[in-house]
């Protein structure tokens, strides 16, 4: 999950530069805080078997 997190962070970041427009500003800020949230929070939970 943390993989995934740093993908979506480095697009966010990449997306943000390389688009001017200001509707892609929110997802590209939408992109970066979720990429930020899963570097943080993104760690998988094993469940214990029964």
């Amino acid at each position: 999950m943390r993989r995934i997190g740093l993908v979506v962070l480095i697009i966010g970041i990449i997306s943000q530069f390389a688009l001017e427009e200001a509707t892609y500003d929110f997802w590209s800020g939408a992109l970066i805080g979720g990429g930020i949230a899963l570097l943080f929070f993104g760690k998988m939970v094993k469940l214990p078997h029964k």
